[in-house]
């Protein structure tokens, strides 16, 4: 045995500070911690698990051959030693085996050999490598490098390497949070931490008032200084956007500012209180530095917020009103000049042969199509851009299959599109055309791999849920000329970020062109779902009958929180398991939420079946588990809220992994265990993950909650095709479906 790395035994409990180069993650979580293994000094080999309720600073993931500075505990762990971390930070190799490895792990053309000359060298001159590296001196590295440009990449990559962790280290230094670093690099480069130092408020994008103002005052920053009035107006802003709203009144904003700016006096008495002259001195000011816009009779913005909305109104009218493409020429896929699609589709509206045939070949191999539905077809060819609402189940969907076939037959393109995975893969299978994700498009846009023509249509579903900046972004790659569908449901869930589209355009107000579609499909009226429905949509109580088993229909369970959850499993099982129910749920927490409901189903269908499980840290998962999805994963062709099961579990080399079978896939995908983070159960999901999705039966439990209202109890009603069964308090469940919805709350400055 080499006694140089033979790992020592050590009393458990006993302090441990050690320098790591990392070499491998097992396990991540960015709530729960991390387990992962690196080298010391040494050549020693050290498993580190860093839980966050023992680790102050774990902000974000550990990257392979980084360098962290471990201090915490030896703790024992099936007979083999490991430390629990209390503190990781990210810091810089400076001398030793750890930057001969930092070096040989990371940069071009230097091997151990190379990275341990150069190490030699600079210490028998009693120079420190890290510092060269730190002052540029090319031309030291000269001495021992062979060219110019060997010493120039190897600084260049050098600087680039620590960029990062000189941030983290001076921002950690003013109580910045290190998972901010890698996004103010992006952002900022190499000067991230000189612009924080200038004027802490620009953190507030990303961090607290409260935490802004503690790394202010650390700067010496005063009560009065305009950097700080400024901060409160923004501050203000962005809490109004948190809050979803895009537009602030001048009373509201300066109550707003003048509460921020005296949130602090108790930990900073130094400071001085704010009054009604001090909130209209810091609006006056953010308006004058650009910060804000807008006035007293219209009310306040962002200015980033402001220009979004501005150019939405500008581009819609214009499309409105018949927008002119930027370029005259068309061509297919081969580069050859085509028609124009909706020229040709514009003339075959005036002997009507060509619909007619369209229409008649969709009738022949599906259904018939109804006269709201014809009509829809028909104003896509005649409008730039639509809206087409409907109710869950009113044949939004058919429009577009014949939409799709005439524009086809004309040689014409449609890209179609949703906010979700899921609901993009539902698209896709309702279509039988490839549908991507809003986030996908955009970027094949961006990087030339898709070439939008002045003559395609873009389709956009679940509209509803389309928030401003998905929307602005998406109307920056739309040439001129070209098409917009936008198909949802207003009744259904608003965007989870900020401000208003869809319902705004779909209002009857709106200028755009509508088309509603009111005869439900989806669900036959003898399943009572689209009346109830219909009535939670429009704020009317419905007549509940209670739970009689697995029947079609609409049922209520009163039930406690405290039984709930024993109470969903029961009916759960007796409607078929996950091969036929969905529980969907309004909150995560609480003693019935989706994260103990997922829990607590799995520990009993474990133990009653027998089922495999693995268990990692505080991740647990079994075969024969229904999962989700919980990330866009291009390389994977995954995304946030695909749903899966756990089909089997695989035990090869050091750690599990699941494989997993996802809706939509031919082939099941290995999960490492790494990535177990990305996943979770879904015996239960929330509203927001199953919209878009559908099931036979539905379980809502219906628990006490700010965001409680009707649009949630409509969206997860209407994701059932057969049953459905609320459990919870009655009332509750009355006063949600009555109250205004939160989407009647929020305050837009967007108006077509």
């Amino acid at each position: 045995m080499n006694l140089a790395t033979a790992k020592p035994v050590h009393a458990i409990g006993s302090k441990v500070e050690c320098t790591l180069s990392i070499h491998n993650v097992i396990w991540y979580h960015p709530l729960r911690g991390a387990i992962f293994t690196g080298h010391d000094e040494n050549g020693v080999h050290h498993t580190v698990r860093a839980s966050p309720l023992r680790t102050a600073t774990m902000a974000r993931r550990v990257g392979k051959g980084e360098i962290w500075r471990i201090d915490g505990f030896w703790e024992s762990y099936r007979g083999n030693e490991q430390i629990l971390a209390i503190r990781c930070t990210l810091t810089k190799p400076t001398n030793g085996k750890l930057l001969v490895r930092y070096l040989k792990d990371n940069f071009t053309g230097i091997g151990e050999r190379r990275a341990q000359t150069l190490l030699s060298f600079f210490n028998e001159q009693g120079k420190n490598l890290s510092c060269i590296l730190d002052s540029k001196d090319v031309g030291s590295l000269l001495d021992v490098l062979p060219t110019l440009e060997s010493a120039e990449v190897l600084v260049r990559q050098w600087h680039e390497k620590m960029a990062e962790t000189r941030v983290v280290i001076g921002l950690e230094a003013l109580g910045v949070p290190m998972s901010l670093s890698s996004r103010l690099l992006r952002i900022w480069g190499e000067d991230a931490l000189e612009v924080i130092q200038t004027n802490p408020y620009f953190l507030l994008t990303f961090v607290s008032w409260d935490k802004v103002e503690k790394i202010a005052s650390s700067l010496g920053l005063g009560s009065r200084d305009v950097r700080r009035l400024v901060g409160a107006v923004e501050a203000a802003l962005y809490d109004r956007l948190d809050n979803k709203s895009t537009i602030t009144g001048h009373v509201a904003l300066r109550t707003r500012v003048i509460n921020l700016l005296n949130r602090s006096l108790h930990i900073f008495p130094q400071w001085s209180r704010a009054g009604v002259q001090i909130g209209e001195h810091s609006i006056a000011s953010a308006l004058d530095g650009g910060a804000a816009v807008g006035d007293r009779a219209k009310g306040y913005q962002t200015r980033t917020v402001s220009m979004m909305e501005k150019y939405l109104v500008d581009r819609i009218n214009e499309m409105i009103n018949g927008e002119k493409p930027a370029q005259s020429r068309l061509f297919d896929a081969n580069g050859q000049a085509r028609a124009n699609t909706w020229d040709q589709l514009l003339d075959s509206l005036f002997d009507g042969e060509y619909l007619t045939q369209v229409f008649k070949n969709y009738e022949v191999f599906k259904h018939r199509l109804t006269e709201e539905q014809r009509e829809a077809i028909i104003s896509v060819i005649e409008h730039e851009i639509m809206v087409l609402k409907g109710g869950a189940g009113t044949g939004k969907t058919s429009v577009m299959c014949v939409i799709h076939d005439m524009i086809e037959g004309k040689g014409g393109t449609v890209y179609q599109m949703a906010l979700s995975g899921r609901a993009k893969e539902r698209m896709r299978e309702a279509t039988g055309r490839e549908a991507v994700t809003i986030a996908k498009f955009l970027r094949d846009a961006h990087n030339g791999k898709i070439s939008i023509q002045s003559d395609d249509l873009i389709i956009v579903d679940e509209a509803s849920m389309t928030g401003l900046s998905t929307l602005y972004r998406l109307f920056k790659v739309i040439p001129k000329g070209a098409r917009l569908l936008l198909v949802g449901d207003p009744g259904q869930l608003p965007p989870i970020e900020f401000g208003l589209t869809f319902h705004v355009l779909a209002d009857k107000i709106s200028k755009v062109h509508k088309v509603e579609l009111t005869q439900v499909h989806r669900q036959s009226f003898q399943t009572g779902i689209p009346q109830i429905a219909n009535d939670i949509r429009d704020g009317k109580i419905p007549v509940l009958p209670k739970y009689e088993g697995m029947k079609e229909g609409v049922s209520f369970v009163d039930c406690d929180p405290e039984i709930m959850v024993d109470a969903m499993f029961n009916i759960y099982t007796e409607l078929g398991g996950s091969e036929q129910a969905q529980i969907i749920g309004t909150v995560k927490g609480g003693k019935a939420g989706t994260l103990v409901t997922n829990s607590w189903f799995q520990k009993k269908l474990t133990s009653v079946e027998g089922r495999e499980s693995i268990g990692l840290v505080m991740e647990q998962f079994a075969v024969g588990d229904p999962i989700i999805y919980l990330e866009n994963d291009v390389h994977l062709d995954l995304y946030n809220g695909t749903f899966g099961k756990v089909v089997a579990i695989r035990r090869c080399g050091s750690t599990p992994s699941l494989i997993c079978q996802f809706q939509g896939k031919c082939e099941p995908d290995i999960i490492e265990a790494s990535d177990l983070y990305k996943l979770s159960l879904a015996y239960a999901v929330t509203t927001h993950k199953a919209q878009g999705s559908q099931f036979a039966c539905v379980i809502i439990p219906i628990l006490r909650s700010r965001i409680l209202d009707r649009t949630m109890i409509y969206t997860a009603l209407t994701r059932a095709k057969r049953q459905v069964v609320f459990i919870g308090n009655r009332a509750l469940l009355d006063a949600a479906i009555i109250a205004l919805p939160s989407v009647a709350t929020r305050d837009v400055g967007f108006r077509i």
